[in-house]
């Protein structure tokens, strides 16, 4: 489909044969479904609606900020049926990696506190502890304090942390420097938004100075990454043909379902606009487009 269609606008068949299109429903979480974990008016409804036309649904977020478990107990308060194992982000996707590659030895973290405790809480240690890494303002010290090698460490894991340090960045670097050490990274956000006028630098910044430092390309296991693609393929009762992806990004969720041949849905209460559209590669234009996952519901509603 080379022009995106307002699902709104498209004819009562049209609208039937799209919903028939597809059984799986992938969706994103920020900027889709919820703002700073703060549901969006009408977003249970529309998963209820679509629960009761037959569509499983998961949540496919690059949003590793706290506990899977946590994730889905919050959007269960705010009226959104989910479970933990209903939650595939990079958290989840890294930690299968390194279990199906029998990995024993420790991990280097750059991460907020939820993505380690997920990790221990899955049997795999972490080498360092939690907060910013810090030596006295001096070359001799700040070259001591990278000395520091632990032979143990197996991988290095880069997400983003708030207390995250110059030295916290060089012994990551100096960790995988060591070709036998695991360069692993989550989503590839520039941003990370929390408002719609309100936001900072996301991990992708962080992935690509160490990736330019040490010469090496991390296994990015996060959206729009092909490594993570791969591991999306390879869930359960994952069928390109029969799938719908809801996103409000281009590259982060469009492109990333393009590359899955998945069908694509963009809702504009993310930082996309129409405008946007107009511009973009072809492998980004959504098939479908709507205003909000309310007005999704309200269409699903009053057709069905």
């Amino acid at each position: 489909m080379s022009t995106p269609k307002d699902l709104s606008q498209i004819p009562a068949d049209e609208l039937k044969q799209f919903v028939d299109s597809f059984d799986d429903v992938f969706c994103d979480c920020d900027g889709v479904i919820f703002i700073l974990m703060k549901v969006f008016d009408g977003v249970p409804d529309t998963i209820s609606t679509l629960k009761s036309l037959g569509k499983s649904i998961r949540y496919v977020t690059n949003n590793s900020s706290m506990l899977r478990d946590d994730f889905a107990k919050k959007l269960q308060k705010q009226g959104i049926e989910c479970e933990k194992d209903d939650i595939i982000n990079p958290c989840r996707a890294i930690i299968d990696h390194l279990k199906a590659a029998n990995f024993e030895k420790k991990v280097y973290m750059i991460s907020l506190p939820s993505l380690r405790q997920e990790f221990e809480e899955s049997g795999i240690k972490i080498a360092n502890k939690y907060g910013a890494e810090l030596c006295e303002v001096n070359a001799t010290s700040f070259l001591q304090c990278i000395q520091e090698y632990d032979n143990d460490v197996g991988a290095v894991v880069v997400c983003f942390d708030f207390n995250m340090t110059y030295l916290n960045l060089n012994r990551a670097l100096r960790y995988i420097t060591n070709p036998d050490v695991k360069f692993l990274a989550t989503g590839y956000d520039q941003r990370i938004i929390f408002s719609p006028n309100q936001f900072c630098m996301g991990p992708a910044f962080f992935h690509d100075l160490l990736q330019s430092a040490s010469g090496r390309t991390p296994i990015w296991l996060g959206k729009p990454r092909d490594d993570f693609v791969e591991y999306i393929k390879n869930q359960p009762k994952c069928n390109p043909e029969r799938t719908l992806f809801i996103g409000d990004s281009l590259e982060q969720d469009m492109g990333f379902a393009h590359k899955l041949g998945f069908t694509k849905l963009l809702v504009l209460t993310g930082n996309t606009t129409l405008e946007d559209l107009k511009n973009c590669d072809k492998e980004m234009l959504p098939d479908y487009y709507i205003s909000s996952m309310a007005e999704l519901g309200k269409l699903l509603k009053n057709n069905f």
